[in-house]
């Protein structure tokens, strides 16, 4: 409570209770899981940290030309190459986005390739075969089209559908 209170920081309780049950003997560490985890959990961080660099101010007179619901759709297509948590960061950073979109362009996006969310990667920690990129290929080319498929489903109900019931 103090760290979520307090001092702003729900991160810092968690870390305290872990490593309260760690002192008291009440958490065993499997330290071969966590040495396996390493790489993978090193590759999240460089995602994140790489994503934190992008000069996004002055990016934004070229992203404010955009109208939010474009750069939802333009988001969720680079998510697949790039993890979107720091894309979603950006995103709210920015305004204006219908959430629900903005929610379905950078999740569906980012988990049709196994490098655009920390999810995949995680999977891919235990099937290694996730990470044979040539072979996910046509699924992805599959995935992207029904990705277009739902932003215009998404659109037709909250743009068109919806605003003439609501008339």
């Amino acid at each position: 409570m103090v760290g979520n209170v307090i001092v702003d920081q729900p991160a810092l309780g968690l870390w305290a209770g872990m490593l309260l049950g760690i002192a008291l003997g009440r958490v065993r560490l499997h330290w071969r899981e966590l040495l396996k985890a390493v790489p993978n959990t090193s590759f999240i961080i460089m995602l994140v940290a790489t994503a934190e660099l992008l000069p996004l101010e002055e990016l934004k007179p070229f992203l404010n030309r955009m109208s939010r619901d474009e750069l939802a759709v333009l988001l969720g297509l680079k998510s697949a190459w790039l993890d979107n948590i720091p894309l979603t960061a950006i995103s709210i950073s920015l305004g204006g986005f219908a959430w629900g979109l903005l929610a379905y362009c950078v999740g569906v996006g980012g988990s049709s390739m196994w490098f655009g969310s920390s999810a995949g990667v995680a999977v891919g920690q235990t099937f290694h075969e996730a990470h044979n990129t040539k072979k996910w290929a046509w699924p992805f080319v599959v995935m992207t089209f029904l990705y277009f498929v739902g932003v215009g489903s998404y659109l037709l109900v909250w743009r068109v559908i919806v605003p003439v019931l609501v008339d």
